[in-house]
């Protein structure tokens, strides 16, 4: 690429360099001035001279003006009378725009009430044109005409022409363009090159400590990429009170765009338009970057935010982001929403690992993860820490929210700290804690893989956390068998070994549904007597399946204690074929069992 490049959509209305075409407004035409004394861009602003104990301004006539819709209008304001300037709730500084000198919209910006406003000096203003005004005088109608307008106190100097004008234009973006490694874009950059006097876009304006900004931030237009790369940099987002809510953004427009930030701290003032960050194409890697009160965010499944924190903020989207580390506080979403949305078919093993999420000052009872409609049938959590979320499944402030209306869902959570509870829409969910992984492996005496063995490992005897040859009860309705099992400890998809029925029927390695902590069910084929005579007993399958391509089988679930199994590897249906292999041992509850299974030819 080429050394970076900066430009805008920005289009002038007037650059006050001359007061031809500018209208007094509550008279005093007069006094308004070519001022070349204080200025913000080019040689001059337009200014007008004091008055007192009234409300003045001046307005310029641009003709018919068409501002593209989500556009705003800039303008920079300046009033060196500040204290003498009324509240902003009574128009001290106002936004004007109009039809004619007797007809316009009054959009109060500014007042002596103010942030900071006795060290204020100019400030660039935005106001979206469609947004209500404060006040009005006469119909506006089409805006053709814009201005200021300040109502000044009844005591104080009406010496020199303390109210001035500069620059107006309609617009939104300040656009990054290529980058290399000799001058790749930066803040800084944008910040200078906006700053300059032939410019002054008021679009990245800098400051002590860092930048001011409202607009959007575009980093690769939609025909150049760019290469952005910052680090140690302050952005305070406006607080303009009539812009839409979405209208202030930092957006990676370019697919073939790189843009990395460290530590880039991003603040938002108000409430209005607090700021979305979009940063779902390109490459983006964001490290140790801060975000206060600002809206939402949204990344690509390929995007980077390590070792970040949203504090105050909407919602993230994150479709396979790594966010290793980063942490989410006191999220802003609507009750019964989710301040970090998973939605995509990828294991947030790995990616979501040490996040920390805590709503302890959330206003609303809400979520820390959304699992979305598109999410795996089995997932890990680890090392996260959940902080202010309720201890009870079903609520509003449960910790994780499963969209999914259908089918079973396990998350394993694993060394994570806080409350891990959850509300679903439907799916079963199965929350496996610290689980402990099992695998067998099949492998020939060369240590070749075997796959396509079946595989079983049950409780071997009783002393451990998991049913050994049971008492249960069962009885069957169509296609469904019922069984009581006092206790049983078991989750939805697992499977257990039924014995001891008189009918066969009953008999059997099954997959079962949970319904309560004392029944499951699971398919039966054929009629047999209901209910089931004999002594059925059920144990516990610990590992079932057939071997990968690898010869693996694996199961994770937690285990309260040791647990011994028995078991076998065996494959007879289909060459090449192998005898069947025998299996026993003990599971460690916390280091899991790993379990070889040497497999004799049977050919």
């Amino acid at each position: 690429m080429a050394v970076a490049a900066y430009a805008t959509d920005l289009s002038d209305i007037t650059t006050a360099e001359t007061t031809t075409g500018w209208s007094a407004l509550g008279g005093g035409a007069s006094g308004l001035n070519d001022e070349t004394d204080y200025y913000i861009q080019g040689t001059q602003c337009v200014s007008k001279n004091g008055f007192t104990a009234t409300e003045k301004g001046h307005i310029f006539s641009n003709g018919a003006t068409t501002i593209t819709a989500g556009d705003a209008v800039f303008i920079w304001i300046k009033q060196n009378n500040r204290n003498l300037m009324d509240t902003i709730a009574n128009g001290g500084c106002q936004v004007v725009m109009g039809s004619g000198t007797n007809a316009y919209d009054q959009f109060y910006v500014d007042g002596n009430d103010s942030e900071g406003s006795a060290l204020a000096g100019w400030r660039t203003y935005a106001v979206d044109p469609t947004d209500t005004p404060s006040a009005s005088v006469g119909n506006s109608g089409a805006y053709t005409y814009f201005g200021a307008q300040w109502v000044i106190g009844g005591t104080g100097s009406l010496k020199g022409a303390p109210n001035g004008v500069d620059v107006i234009r309609h617009g939104r973006e300040l656009q990054c363009t290529a980058g290399e490694a000799a001058a790749y874009a930066t803040f800084d950059g944008a910040a200078t090159w906006d700053s300059d006097t032939t410019r002054a876009w008021g679009l990245l304006t800098p400051t002590a400590g860092g930048y001011q900004f409202h607009g959007c931030f575009v980093m690769g237009t939609t025909a150049t990429a760019v290469d952005f790369r910052d680090s140690d940099r302050s952005i305070v987002i406006l607080d303009d009170p009539f812009l839409p809510t979405g209208f202030n953004e930092f957006e990676v427009r370019n697919a073939s765009s790189n843009v990395e930030w460290t530590n880039i701290i991003i603040t938002a003032l108000g409430t209005t338009s607090r700021g979305i960050l979009t940063m779902n194409v390109g490459t983006v890697d964001l490290q140790k970057c801060q975000f206060t009160g600002i809206d939402t965010s949204i990344f690509s499944a390929t995007g980077t935010a390590q070792e970040c924190v949203w504090t105050g903020a909407n919602a993230i989207t994150a479709p396979g982001t790594d966010m290793v580390g980063s942490a989410i506080v006191d999220s802003t979403v609507a009750a019964n929403s989710s301040s970090l949305i998973w939605d995509v078919a990828t294991d947030p093993d790995g990616l979501l690992d040490d996040m920390n999420f805590d709503s302890t000052n959330s206003t609303n009872a809400i979520h820390a993860i959304e699992f979305g409609t598109n999410v795996p049938a089995a997932m890990t959590l680890r090392g996260c820490n959940f902080s202010g979320f309720s201890a009870s499944n079903t609520q509003n402030d449960s910790t994780f929210h499963f969209k999914d209306t259908s089918g079973t869902i396990i998350l394993n959570i694993v060394n994570c700290t806080g409350n891990v509870t959850y509300r679903s829409d439907g799916a079963t969910i199965s929350i496996v804690q610290d689980p402990a992984q099992t695998t067998v492996q099949c492998v020939e005496s060369d240590g070749s893989h075997v796959a396509g063995a079946r595989v079983l490992l049950e409780t071997a005897d009783g002393t451990g956390p998991f049913a050994y040859q049971e008492s249960v009860s069962i009885t069957h309705t169509a296609s469904t068998a019922t069984v009581t099992h006092t206790a049983h400890g078991l989750d939805t998809n697992q499977y257990v070994a039924i014995r001891g029925a008189t009918d066969e029927l009953y008999n059997g390695v099954k997959q079962i549904t949970v319904t309560d902590a004392n029944t499951y069910t699971y398919s039966l084929t054929g009629s047999p007597v209901s209910p089931a005579a004999g002594s059925p007993v059920s144990s516990a399958v610990l590992v079932y399946g057939v071997s990968d391509a690898m010869g693996k089988v694996t199961d994770s679930r937690t285990y309260s204690s040791d647990q011994p199994v028995t078991g076998w590897a065996r494959r007879t249906t289909s060459s090449p074929l192998y005898k069947e292999a025998p299996l026993s041992g003990t599971i460690d509850s916390i280091n899991g069992g790993n379990f070889t299974a040497v497999m004799i030819s049977d050919e």
